[in-house]
């Protein structure tokens, strides 16, 4: 069986549950949902005629493991040391943990379901702070989870959660006004930052945010669009703070240099890709049209924004311009919440009731798109 199948029969297991009657409590079913496609996680395999990063984390396991058999902690002591992730120490700990376990799908499972877990509270904390109904809830983890192709985050563990985490404990930070949330939600950005170097820039507009000035965010607007043409200065200037190093280093990979773009990806997938941004954009066109811009906070739209810009100014850098896409994707969690809820339906005339409906009908029809293209490129090639 291919993964795409599992995967289909899970996906819409969860759609005629979300339509059941009975769902009260909007926890217990996304956890055992997220544990079910985990699960599925756990028993992936590459075809030998294809190289994804499993592969290369199941090598890195298999050399910590053989340094472990010296002595349990000769393998972190290894990888910390001497490893290709010997500068980011917290992905180092969380590897060495699984190398653990005899078998790999151990990493793949615990990571996927710690992805799933973060997507879930965010769409708990956007019901409870929009006032929308579970159904709602179970319905919009669906759509985002059809529309993302969730191999990225099994094969690569580590880009996909960083960003999932950051979004999540955006929100949370944004619309609360308790202080010990919102550093808590810091210490998640941090963490989120040594997972994959990639939040950085997000950790730098979570700062901007906080002027709240219009001169500021055009500013910001301006450099986000022709950044690339400012990166090499930039760069050298970061390089000179150590504690940066890291990001340097990897900078030049995914933010520069890479207007060749079918070396980083197929034609495809940036089509594809592409489209979801189209939507992103034209969903949020709509949100601004029926002005539900109150009931969320205004620094999450800025930043909203800041990240539509920046995926926008992105587009001949190949990697980052297909991976903030995805980003964008978590982000409009709330945004689809309240489109999909009833308050949508509180307008004043049909004409405008009408739009929404289309709306509805069209991201619906859209997911289906988007889990069949990442089938046919991506899923249909995995086995269990």
């Amino acid at each position: 069986m291919t993964f795409g199948i599992g995967y289909g029969l899970i996906l819409l297991l969860f759609v005629f549950s979300s339509l059941l009657p009975f769902h009260k409590r909007v926890l217990p079913t996304l956890l055992l949902f997220d544990f079910a496609i985990s699960f599925l996680a756990y028993f992936v395999k590459a075809p030998s005629f294809v190289y994804w990063d499993t592969i290369r984390f199941s090598q890195f396991l298999d050399q910590l493991r053989g340094f472990n058999s010296l002595g349990i902690f000769n393998g972190i002591k290894w990888g910390l040391t001497s490893s290709y992730y010997a500068q980011q120490p917290v992905v180092v700990m969380y590897l060495w943990v699984f190398s653990l376990f005899k078998n790999d799908g151990v990493l793949f499972c615990a990571s996927a379901f710690f992805f799933l877990l973060s997507l879930s509270l965010l769409v708990i904390k956007s019901k409870k702070e929009l006032n929308c109904t579970p159904r709602v809830a179970l319905f919009t983890q669906i759509l985002i989870l059809a529309t993302f192709n969730i191999f990225f985050q099994i094969e690569g563990i580590r880009n996909f959660l960083a960003f999932i985490l950051f979004t999540t404990s955006l929100y949370f930070d944004l619309s609360s006004n308790n202080k010990q949330t919102r550093i808590f939600c810091w210490l998640f950005y941090m963490l989120a930052f040594s997972i994959h170097p990639s939040v950085f820039p997000l950790i730098i507009f979570r700062v901007v945010i906080v002027t709240g000035s219009k001169i500021v965010n055009l500013i910001t607007y301006i450099i986000l669009l022709t950044y690339t043409f400012l990166l090499n200065p930039a760069i050298k200037f970061i390089s000179t703070f150590a504690v940066f190093n890291l990001f340097t280093e990897k900078s030049q990979y995914y933010l520069y240099g890479q207007s060749n773009f079918q070396s980083f990806a197929g034609r495809g997938e940036i089509l594809f890709t592409s489209f979801i941004f189209i939507f992103l954009v034209l969903e949020f066109l709509l949100f601004n049209l029926y002005n539900m811009k109150e009931n969320l906070p205004t620094k999450y739209i800025t930043f909203y924004k800041y990240v539509m810009v920046f995926t926008l100014g992105s587009f001949l850098n190949t990697q980052l311009y297909l991976r903030t896409i995805m980003l964008l994707l978590f982000l409009s969690v709330p945004i689809k919440m309240l489109l999909l809820s009833k308050k949508a339906f509180i307008l004043d005339n049909n004409l405008s009731k009408s739009i929404i409906y289309v709306y509805k009908v069209l991201v619906v029809l859209f997911a289906i798109l988007m889990f069949f293209w990442w089938n046919h490129q991506t899923y249909s090639k995995v086995l269990l």
